[in-house]
């Protein structure tokens, strides 16, 4: 996936697959791309790449700290995006190596006091109340570019586009091209002969 360039999705739908299947599954898969993040340090100047958590605080559970995969990957192209809702979500350990480690932040509403008053102290222009009053569209971002922070800023995002009506041309059409064929089952004739 890295050296190729490719998009990897993996749904992990607790309500279809169960939390702790998805937990599992979750685990393995960050496992298993931490370990290609590290065969990359063989490699001169590997293409850049990409790994998206939505909900990060399920999948987080490999070997290796957090703190020393996030300080590492960068040294080896790999960028990490994690998403959660709420501060308490992470354990204690996990939040201090994303508020070190993490150096591009994007904060959006709502928070809660408690999370906004966490944040105000990385934000020293910023107070609890700034984190608190974001209005819709609204976020706080911390973006760093060439290893250095460009400070706390105040963005408008954009609404989400209307939908196309072309989400299941797209899932056949890359079901053709990358998915396995399906396996077929047992012909009766024969598996009797």
């Amino acid at each position: 996936v890295f050296k190729e360039n490719k998009i990897v999705l993996v749904p992990l739908n607790e309500a279809l697959i169960g939390p702790i299947t998805a937990q599992l599954l979750g685990s393995l898969i960050v496992a298993e791309t931490w370990s290609a993040t590290l065969e990359r340090a063989h490699e001169h100047n590997p293409a850049p790449a990409s790994i998206v958590l939505d909900e990060a605080q399920l999948f987080l559970n490999f070997d290796i700290s957090l703190e020393d995969a996030l300080s590492r990957s960068r040294s080896y192209g790999v960028g990490w995006h994690l998403a959660h809702q709420h501060r308490a979500q992470m354990p204690p350990s996990m939040r201090a190596a994303l508020d070190s480690n993490a150096k591009s932040k994007i904060i959006f509403q709502p928070l809660n006091p408690d999370d906004a008053a966490a944040i105000a102290k990385q934000a020293p222009d910023l107070q609890a109340l700034d984190f608190l009053a974001l209005g819709q569209y609204q976020v706080y971002a911390n973006l760093t570019a060439h290893g250095r922070p460009a400070g706390w800023s105040l963005l408008r995002t954009l609404p989400a586009p209307a939908p196309t009506g072309l989400g299941e041309q797209i899932r056949e059409r890359s079901r053709e091209l990358y998915a396995a064929p399906a396996p077929q089952p047992p012909n009766p004739t024969t598996a009797a002969d």
